[in-house]
């Protein structure tokens, strides 16, 4: 689908003219952008979830990538260095890099896979 010409042809029709897609298109469009915010970008991520197409193995990958930078950050600091080092770490806005993160975006990602399937 995605080196499909006849695909992006079609899809360009809609960019050029600036008209609105369709909502089939759209809630696809939608559903493939929500799976890319969630599964990122670290390698290890991204393959498990083109192997699998399992959100739950995604998060456990992106949940042990932070432990090891977790664990990595404090292996060369000295004492008070390790908790300061911790707690900017801890600071840094949640994201789905964030240990437990993407659970938000995940769950979305639940609720419009729910909605858009059909009875």
């Amino acid at each position: 689908m995605y080196n499909d010409p006849d695909c992006k042809q079609g899809f360009s029709i809609y960019a050029e003219t600036e008209t609105p897609v369709p909502e089939a298109l759209h809630n696809r469009m939608r559903q493939l952008l929500l799976q890319y915010t969630v599964v990122g970008g670290m390698p290890d991520a991204v393959q498990t979830f083109a192997d699998s197409k399992q959100m739950n193995e995604v998060l456990r990958i992106q949940r042990d990538i932070v432990r090891s930078y977790e664990d990595d950050m404090v292996k060369y600091a000295e004492g008070q260095e390790k908790s300061r080092i911790k707690e900017c770490f801890i600071s840094i806005p949640k994201g789905k890099m964030h240990v437990g993160g993407g659970q938000g975006l995940y769950r979305e990602h639940q609720e419009h896979e729910n909605d858009t399937q059909t009875p």
